[in-house]
Formats: C-alpha cells, structure tokens, sequence
C-alpha cells in the first residue's frame, strides 16, 4: 500500500469531497483534525501528501512548521479553500510572495 494522504481539515467541510475525488484502490486519505493531530500523523506514516484546508485554525502556521521541518519539509503540499474565499486566496498569495 502507498503512503497515506493525509487532509488537514478541522471542521471537516472539505474532506468528504476530497476522499471522494481521490478514491482509488489502495489509496488512503486520512483527516487530521488539528495541527497537532497533523504533524503526529505527518510523522507516523510519512504521507505521500498533504492537503491542508485554508480555512483550518492555524493552518498557516501548520504549513510554516512542515516547510521548515528537516524530516517534513520534502512532503508535497496542497492548500485548498472553497469558492467565494478569494479574499483568503489572495492572502496565502500575498504570504507567499505569489501574484
């Protein structure tokens, strides 16, 4: 079996839909409910990637800490955030030095 996907979602608005979209044989999504629970998760099973929400308490801060971590920082990630967020879109953009 692959590494696991892990989603970082704390409300669980988005990860129902993502597992839906990723379902395939043999792939694991699992949900970490906190940034906490995420980089327990991140480290137990070395996920293959992470999809963190944008919408998630702390979720920059969680990206900030994967990045810079020596045993996370080469795990590909993903933010996402749901239509009508543009104005949130635009901040991670304008953190990110992107656009």
């Amino acid at each position: 079996m692959e590494s696991p996907i892990i989603v970082a979602d704390d409300k669980g608005l988005c990860f129902d839909e993502v597992r839906a979209i990723l379902k395939d044989p043999g792939t694991e999504v699992l949900r970490a409910a906190s940034m906490e629970d995420c980089i327990h998760r991140l480290r137990k099973t070395r996920a293959s990637i992470l999809i963190v929400s944008a919408t998630m308490k702390r979720a920059f801060s969680l990206l900030r800490i994967v990045r810079h971590s020596r045993d996370l920082r080469t795990i590909p990630l993903l933010v996402i955030a749901a239509p009508g967020q543009e104005e949130l879109q635009e901040r991670v953009q304008a953190r990110q030095g992107i656009g």
